[in-house]
C-alpha cells in the first residue's frame, strides 16, 4: 500500500490510501488530493461558482411566477394594502388584469421605496415574520417599477453562498477532513433541493442559511465548553441566531 498525504501539513484524515495496481499510477489522484489540501478555500470557491452556474440556467427559463412567490412581492412591494386577492377577491373575478394592475401590486412605486412600515404592516396580515420581504422590499426599491426573476432569487443566491460556507465550516470541525466538507458542499449543491430552494421566490433559502448558522454556532459553543473556554460570546451570538431565524420563517 502506498500512502499519499495531502501536502501544507494536512491532518491524517485527508490522506488517500490507494492500492498500487500493476499499471495505474494513482500520481493524478493524490495530486487533486493535495491541491484541494493546500487550497481548499480556492475548491469552494469554484465549487460555488460551478453551482451558482447551475442556478442561474434554471432561474433564467423560469417564464412564470408561482402564487406563493407573487405573494412574496405583493406583500413586500404593495404599499399598506396586503393580500389584495384575497380581500378584494370579487373585483378580480370575471375581468383582464393588465400590466398595469400587475405593476401597481407587485412592484415598488418610486414613491413608496423604501417604506419598510408598509412591509411590517403587509406582513402583519400574512403569517410569515417580515425580515424576508423587508429584504426583497429593499432590492425591488433599488428598481421601482420593474418586476424580475432576478429581483428574487438574487437573494436567494447569497444567502446559498452562505449556507454552503457555514456547511463547509461544519463539516470540517464535524470530521476533521477538509476533503470531506467540500464533498458535502458538492452534494448539497448540486442537488434539487438546493436548486429548487435557490430558485424559488420565497424565504426558504435564508431559512436554510439561519438553521446552518444556528448548527455552526451550536458546534463552536459546544467546542469552548469542552476546552473550558469563556461562552458568554458563544451564547450571544446563538441568541441572535435564532432571533434572525424567527424573523425570517
Amino acid at each position: 500500500m502506498n500512502v499519499y498525504g495531502l501536502a501544507g501539513g494536512a491532518r491524517k484524515a485527508d490522506m488517500i490510501i490507494l492500492s498500487n495496481y500493476p499499471g495505474q499510477s494513482p500520481k493524478p489522484v493524490a495530486h487533486m488530493a493535495a491541491t484541494v489540501g493546500r487550497h481548499p478555500q480556492l475548491c469552494l470557491i469554484g465549487l460555488l461558482l460551478l453551482q451558482l452556474c447551475v442556478f442561474v440556467h434554471y432561474a433564467q427559463a423560469k417564464t412564470w411566477l408561482f402564487i406563493d412567490e407573487m405573494w412574496t412581492f405583493n406583500l413586500a412591494n404593495n404599499y399598506f394594502d396586503p393580500m389584495i386577492f384575497a380581500m378584494r377577491s370579487q373585483a378580480h373575478l370575471n375581468v383582464w388584469l393588465d400590466s398595469a394592475f400587475w405593476q401597481q401590486i407587485l412592484c415598488v412605486q418610486p414613491e413608496h421605496a423604501f417604506a419598510y412600515p408598509s412591509v411590517w404592516y403587509n406582513a402583519a396580515a400574512d403569517n410569515h415574520p417580515p425580515l424576508y420581504y423587508a429584504i426583497i422590499h429593499t432590492v425591488c426599491s433599488l428598481f421601482p417599477r420593474q418586476l424580475s426573476v432576478w429581483l428574487g432569487v438574487v437573494p436567494n443566491f447569497i444567502f446559498f453562498m452562505g449556507t454552503q460556507a457555514l456547511l463547509f465550516l461544519s463539516a470540517r470541525r464535524l470530521t476533521g477532513s477538509q476533503g470531506l466538507a467540500l464533498v458535502a458542499v458538492l452534494l448539497y449543491g448540486f442537488s434539487w433541493g438546493a436548486v429548487e430552494t435557490a430558485t424559488f421566490i420565497r424565504m426558504y433559502m435564508m431559512l436554510s442559511f439561519s438553521v446552518m448558522l444556528v448548527f455552526f454556532l451550536h458546534l463552536r459553543l459546544w467546542e469552548r465548553l469542552c476546552a473550558g473556554e469563556p461562552v458568554r460570546g458563544s451564547f450571544a451570538a446563538l441568541c441572535l441566531a435564532v432571533a434572525f431565524g424567527f424573523l425570517t420563517q
